[in-house]
């Protein structure tokens, strides 16, 4: 004959109820990913161009990616799509470009954003 205790008999019922469901004991978290991808444009000749595209934690300096645009100008990246991020985009001789992309609110598989540069001797030329 077993004899058990209140609190022994609570460990046993526990235990029973998660042998029986493992999957109930278990929390599962899962990420979604979004494809963010386009193209660098000078703003007066609509030259696609090669530039520097990076993803910064939006309101910091922690960068998340970084790629170069390739031969044709384009770019892409993928980012998690529950996060808000900088995109800043560099090249010599133009103003850099910084914009705040909000992905919690867009859940699509991509998102395709132009980017037009503008030369620094543009903004100088109509001080």
């Amino acid at each position: 004959m077993l004899v058990t205790t209140p609190m022994l008999r609570i460990l046993i019922m526990f235990l029973l109820a998660f042998s029986i469901n493992p999957i109930a004991a278990q929390t599962q978290v899962t990420t979604e990913f979004l494809q963010v991808h386009g193209t660098v444009v000078d703003k007066a000749s609509g030259q696609l161009l090669q530039a520097s595209v990076e993803v910064l934690i939006h309101g910091t300096e922690d960068q998340v990616a970084i790629t170069d645009t390739n031969t044709e100008g384009h770019y892409g990246l993928i980012l998690d799509s529950s996060s808000i991020f900088d995109l800043r985009v560099e090249l010599d001789g133009y103003i850099t470009f910084i914009e705040t992309i909000d992905l919690r609110d867009d859940h699509p598989k991509e998102k395709e954003l132009k980017i037009v540069l503008t030369k620094k001797e543009e903004v100088r030329g109509n001080e």
